[in-house]
């Protein structure tokens, strides 16, 4: 299968967050694997971001160093209950870098790190919504010169979810503007992304056995995949182009499948098996691999030109604090030539992971 030896990548860092996610595992597709983030920064720092529970009404947000290999600063208080959303991306408008922040306190947040880590915007949801405020969209959307943070949202006494866009300069505290929404997205949802194609914004949102894409401009839906096993968690989507310039789009799976579609022509054409493991979290390695987190505490790499496996790297079993722990996401870095990994846990376990060969 093309495996390679997994000592290709040591852990060099275990960074306890204190963060222990604890639920029934009927619940995880509630968890993305947006409680941390990797980038690199406007002022050309390499920063690992995450949340940090000082006590059960003290969460703060603790920003890393992957120079350094040391903590950059910390911002205190940041929420009075646990952090669910923790996203990084940068605001064409002002040139700088933000994080949003969503908690089960209600509160959504956003930080411009490039202004000193200040907080520039918080909002509580409408008060005919019941907003699902760990599920927010990866990025702020940009259009038109604007940025719209998107989220979903259960409407009291409705049958589903909306699909809840703010405008960020507009909306921030004020409790007497009423928030819009996507037409046609009542559905229950596990998944949001933000897609452009050239000008155009589009919003990807998906439940256990259909995605939809949205076109924001027009507000219309597009496109639909449908998955009719059911299998599909969908925390965590990708689209990419192959070599030969085709768009697909690349789905996680309850049953260790990764489900590979034409995006054009909304047609399933290939899959990846990787044994019955639960595939949680994905992300892109040098555009020709994509990284997979599992249930069996492995990271994974495929070649996604040949579909087979590289390589399977193994967390560290000799710490007790692995035991019953789920693997719940892992991103990539480049930094001076050179790869890293960082994956997380919903025992709040961050491991740094470099490349030595």
């Amino acid at each position: 299968m093309g495996f390679s030896n997994s000592k290709e990548y040591k852990v060099i860092k275990c960074i306890d967050s204190n963060s222990i996610i604890n639920f029934p595992n009927s619940e995880i597709v509630a968890i993305i694997d947006g409680t941390f983030d990797l980038f690199k920064s406007f002022r050309n720092e390499y920063l690992l971001v995450f949340s940090h529970m000082e006590n059960q009404n003290n969460f703060s947000l603790i920003f890393y160093d992957m120079k350094l290999q040391q903590i950059n600063t910390k911002i205190s208080k940041a929420h009075t209950d646990r952090i669910y959303t923790c996203r990084h991306y940068f605001d064409k408008i002002t040139c700088s870098d933000l994080i949003i922040t969503s908690s089960f306190d209600r509160w959504i947040k956003i930080w411009n790190i490039t202004n000193y880590y200040t907080l520039i915007y918080k909002k509580k949801p409408d008060y005919d919504y019941q907003v699902n405020t760990y599920l927010l969209s990866e990025y702020l959307l940009y259009h038109n010169q604007k940025n719209y943070l998107i989220t979903s949202a259960y409407e009291l006494g409705s049958q589903g979810y909306d699909l809840l866009f703010y405008d960020i300069e507009e909306a921030n505290d004020d409790k007497n503007k009423k928030i819009s929404k996507i037409e046609n997205s009542k559905d229950n949802t596990n998944y949001l992304e933000i897609l452009y194609d050239n000008e155009t914004s589009y919003i990807a949102s998906g439940n256990l056995d259909t995605i939809k894409i949205f076109d924001f401009s027009k507000n219309k839906l597009i496109k639909t995949f449908h998955d009719n096993n059911k299998q599909i968690n969908y925390l965590s989507i990708i689209i990419k182009e192959d070599a030969n310039g085709k768009k697909m789009l690349i789905a996680s799976s309850f049953d260790g499948i990764l489900r590979i579609w034409d995006y054009n022509e909304n047609k399933l054409i290939s899959s990846i098996k990787t044994g019955r493991l639960w595939i949680i979290g994905l992300c892109l390695l040098n555009e020709k691999y994509i990284l997979v987190s599992s249930s069996d505490n492995t990271i994974k790499e495929f070649d996604l030109d040949s579909n087979q496996l590289v390589r399977s790297l193994k967390r560290n079993s000799d710490k007790e604090n692995n035991m019953n722990d789920v693997l719940l996401g892992v991103k990539s870095i480049n930094i001076n030539n050179k790869n890293y990994l960082v994956s997380h846990s919903n025992k709040g376990l961050i491991e740094l992971w470099e490349k030595t060969k």
